[in-house]
């Protein structure tokens, strides 16, 4: 579950900081709402793509990779810059993607017979 709560909190406090975004980076308030769109495209973009990823390298490997990107993710997109924050935002929307995708998965896995019917429930809800 540790790994499912770290999923989201990258994205989801972006909301109530875009004012202060928008001024210290000079966002347009279309620039900025396009930012705020972002995830949403990556997840549509790349959510097809897990399952097969999954299949050829194991969910446990596409979930620590899924980690290690979303950590280059954060760290690009704390650097100065318009790229870097559109790109840091992309990068960590894929990630998190995958991570979500598969987390109820892993999460069943870890638990002896095929898992308790609660174990992906408990991991959607530390997704807050």
């Amino acid at each position: 579950m540790l790994v499912a709560a770290n999923l989201r909190a990258p994205l989801t406090g972006v909301g109530s900081v875009l004012p202060m975004i928008e001024h210290d980076t000079g966002l347009s308030s279309p620039a900025a709402g396009l930012l705020n769109a972002l995830p949403l495209l990556a997840f549509a973009a790349t959510s097809p793509l897990v399952g097969r990823s999954a299949q050829r390298h194991g969910t446990e490997r596409v979930l620590w990779i899924a980690l290690l990107v979303l950590t280059v993710g954060i760290v690009l997109r704390s650097l100065p810059g318009v790229l870097t924050l559109f790109a840091g935002t992309v990068i960590m929307a894929a990630a998190i993607a995958y991570g979500t995708c598969r987390c109820p998965r892993w999460s069943r896995a870890l638990f002896p017979n095929g898992g308790s019917p609660q174990s992906p429930g408990s991991t959607s809800l530390s997704w807050g």
